[in-house]
């Protein structure tokens, strides 16, 4: 945005992955190795690890289970790890939607929807307006909409061709890539940016959080100075000296 935020608002609730939405025919079940219901369950770990790995794909999510990635390997994880646990009988605390609003100084705005429940699954679609065109990226492709030309284009995003190498859609090797580019060769112009902005984006993200919890705006300038050394933003103080 090229200015800092100003205020967050957020909404956002653990609606759907709680113990009285498990389905009845679950009965007391709490891993999918063990369930009556996991065939017709859309959140089956079995469905989304052990298939996988017997057809041969290992990547993420499946590397995430066990140093062994053989079907008798994901298929012990799953019977005894996290994994294999039913995600209507854990102790998870995260909503399943959320949606934040962010104000800038500039009077610009941003907003940002997560929802579980997405066919694109770990997708994620970002859509940027403009005042001469629109801009929208799903991590594999970008697409201009010029409103002159009354026209769109694909865009191939510079440096990633056809190849996307590791997780976040290439997004983490490129950002090592590009660190360990700077540190060799002695180019700050490899880093798009510092410490201070991710502290920034950090303290954004703290803010929403807030924000949901509480039911309220937040001014960031008020909520930034909990986080200074001798902070007193109780239960979410960090050390930023």
């Amino acid at each position: 945005m090229g200015c800092k935020c100003v205020k967050a608002s957020s909404f956002g609730t653990l609606e759907h992955f709680r113990k009285e939405k498990k389905p009845v025919v679950a009965g007391d079940a709490v891993r999918c190795v063990d369930c009556a219901f996991e065939s017709k369950c859309p959140y089956s770990a079995k469905k989304l690890y052990l298939s996988n790995s017997r057809k041969g794909y290992t990547s993420w999510p499946v590397c995430m289970l066990s140093p062994d990635l053989s079907p008798q390997g994901i298929e012990t994880a799953l019977e005894q790890g996290p994994y294999g646990r039913c995600v209507y009988e854990c102790d998870n605390n995260v909503a399943d939607n959320q949606v934040v609003n962010l104000l800038f100084e500039s009077g610009k705005t941003a907003a940002f929807t997560m929802v579980a429940f997405t066919k694109g699954g770990i997708e994620r679609r970002t859509r940027i307006f403009g005042t001469k065109g629109e801009i929208y990226g799903n991590g594999w492709t970008i697409e201009l909409f010029d409103f002159l030309k009354d026209e769109t284009r694909l865009l191939e995003p510079s440096g990633l061709g056809a190849t996307v190498i590791g997780h976040h859609s290439g997004g983490d090797y490129r950002l090592m890539e590009r660190f360990v580019k700077a540190v060799s060769e002695g180019k700050q112009e490899y880093i798009l940016s510092g410490p201070e902005v991710s502290l920034e984006t950090h303290l954004m993200v703290f803010a929403a959080e807030k924000s949901r919890l509480e039911n309220r705006i937040v001014d960031m300038s008020e909520f930034a100075r909990g986080y200074e050394p001798g902070g007193v933003e109780e239960g979410m103080a960090i050390n930023v000296s």
